[in-house]
């Protein structure tokens, strides 16, 4: 199938390198943000997958939230359940 071939990406630069990391064998296709591969019209998962890869960088591949409520962990979880990110 053809879309398996494309990488989605809104014209947000962060969004850009992230799928180019991701899946640099396909073809990029500018998309509004709601369908980008890597954002999906959100900041916050944006900002997430950013953070996923810099801490992978740094060879961390745990995060500990020290505070916050059970929503907001909620919330983290989903944004970074995608990811090979342990979160506790």
């Amino acid at each position: 199938m053809i879309a398996s071939e494309l990488r989605r990406v809104c014209g947000n630069a962060d969004c850009e390198r992230l799928t180019a990391a991701r899946w640099p064998e396909k073809v990029r296709v500018l998309v509004e943000p709601a369908s980008c591969d890597s954002c999906g019209g959100s900041s916050q998962r944006r900002a997430a997958r950013l953070l996923t890869e810099a801490l992978h960088q740094a060879g961390i591949n745990r995060l500990l939230f020290l505070s916050g409520t059970p929503p907001q962990h909620t919330t983290l979880r989903d944004l970074l359940g995608g990811d090979t990110l342990s979160c506790a």
